[in-house]
């Protein structure tokens, strides 16, 4: 395997070194860290561990992971390919995970889930309001997703967007339902005060019935059955939070494009039983993070590398950092090369 991974670096043009002083003992060879930028020192080391070769930053230890994961973010390809080329098989580092994440399965009741269950039903504040052109107190909230490049409108009733100007807790806050078997379930609100120091806010666990890091961002859609009717596979987006989710499926301009957010770079439990219970629907399950957490997104493919259709991608050069702050036309090329790789 040693000389494989080797002739792989060899074939793609990396640079590698297999001496020096950042390559340890147990390394097979060492090369430039990708996410630390300005390596030029070889502080990356490939390792062999008991079951399997992984990656570390001697520098930076939060850089680490798989082996394949590596490749994939190195070689642009998916996970699945990143182990055909190693002759790798799948496995998991936690061997009871698949066991705990289908006793954990949304199936026809949101009641399986119970861990972060609060209160049985849950309704709008009735100081929440719908967007509407007549209504001028929305006026800011309005503002605040045009600045944002979003077709509000459109956006408002496609996730039955909310907003607050009332002394409720959630004033000058856009609110994102989720609804989960169409019921509401929680919420985020958003702030538009430009110097608000929290910026998104969650409805307390006690007062939702699924908490929001326990949940799939606009799960009942992405979990639709509607699929059938396409005539090639569906594509599945991972974003970090939910306006960069809205933002690719209102201008990805393509019926096999979906989104879900999972609110931040990390995955818990509970949002991997949601998608290993829709993960046979999707052609490829896409992970996109903002820039600066290739890290992260590394660690979530690791985690997530049971499912045999999860991939990894990153925003372009000439890209904003965070995908929602992408134009449309950005978006429509992010996702139509994707598109075209499929056709």
């Amino acid at each position: 395997m040693e000389k494989k991974i080797l002739q792989i670096l060899k074939d793609n043009t990396i640079p590698y070194t297999l001496k020096g002083k950042n390559v340890g003992r147990k390394a097979i060879a060492a090369i430039n860290c990708p996410f630390c930028k300005d390596d030029d020192g070889y502080h990356l080391g490939i390792l062999k561990g008991k079951t399997n070769y992984y990656f570390t930053c001697w520098r930076n230890h939060s850089h680490s992971g798989t082996l394949p994961a590596l490749l994939s973010y190195l070689l642009n390809i998916s996970l699945l390919e990143a182990r055909d080329l190693l002759d790798e098989n799948i496995f998991l580092e936690d061997t009871n995970l698949l066991d705990k994440i289908e006793k954990m399965c949304y199936t026809k009741s949101i009641d399986n889930i119970e861990e972060h269950k609060g209160v049985d039903s849950l309704d709008f504040l009735p100081t929440f309001r719908r967007f509407s052109y007549s209504d001028i107190s929305a006026a800011p909230c309005y503002n605040y997703l045009l600045q944002r490049g979003f077709d509000v409108k459109d956006l408002a009733n496609t996730y039955e967007l909310r907003y607050s100007i009332s002394n409720d807790g959630w004033n000058n806050r856009i609110i994102i339902p989720f609804f989960l078997n169409g019921k509401l379930v929680t919420w985020i609100g958003r702030s538009i005060d430009p110097l608000s120091t929290l910026r998104y806010k969650n409805l307390h666990k006690e007062e939702s019935v699924i908490h929001p890091k326990a949940c799939l961002f606009d799960y009942d859609s992405i979990a639709a059955p509607h699929f059938a009717a396409l005539q090639e596979g569906p594509i599945l987006y991972i974003t970090e939070g939910v306006f960069d989710a809205m933002k690719l499926y209102q201008y990805a301009n393509s019926n096999r494009i979906f989104t879900t957010a999972i609110m931040t770079t990390s995955i818990s439990n509970e949002q991997i039983a949601f998608l290993y219970n829709i993960a046979h629907f999707y052609e490829k399950i896409l992970i996109l993070l903002d820039k600066g957490a290739e890290s992260q997104a590394i660690s979530l493919a690791d985690k997530l590398s049971f499912l045999p259709n999860i991939g990894l991608r990153f925003l372009p050069d000439g890209y904003p950092d965070d995908p929602g702050d992408m134009r449309p036309d950005q978006v429509q090329e992010f996702t139509r090369k994707e598109l075209n790789e499929e056709s």
